[in-house]
């Protein structure tokens, strides 16, 4: 074993003496640091999640509640009755005119079998089967 002088045994003492506190101090502050981090994105994103949710719900609503109107309109249920489906092409016109939304594609009235019986604007959909 080799014998160390007096001066280097004070600079290696002095390095245990400043560095091994800082180093478990450190590792004390990253793991309860890391453990807090992880518990605020949790629920933040637990958050962001709720809000989404929130506003697809509410989109949602408000499309039955424009699908509701047109399936109550006493037109609608008429011509549905009657069978002559020509007649509300227009009528769904007029209601996405009314409307006056871009991000609807198109109105189209099914029947019970899933076909298309009336388009609001492209006629070459009628008689399209839904249900495959």
């Amino acid at each position: 074993m080799r014998k160390y002088s007096l001066h280097i045994k004070i600079i290696i003492g002095g390095m245990f003496v400043f560095f091994v506190p800082f180093l478990i101090g450190g590792f004390i502050t990253y793991a309860k640091i890391s453990g807090s981090v992880e518990t605020l994105a949790r629920e933040k994103l637990s958050q962001i999640a709720m809000d989404a949710s929130k506003i697809i719900n509410l989109n949602l609503v408000q499309e039955l509640k424009i699908a509701s109107t047109i399936a109550a309109d006493p037109q609608v249920v008429e011509i549905f009755s009657t069978g002559n489906f020509r007649k509300i092409d227009n009528k769904l016109i007029a209601i996405g005119k009314r409307l006056g939304r871009t991000d609807y594609d198109d109105f189209i009235l099914i029947d019970k079998k899933g076909i298309v019986m009336s388009v609001s604007s492209d006629i070459k959909r009628v008689g399209i089967v839904l249900t495959d």
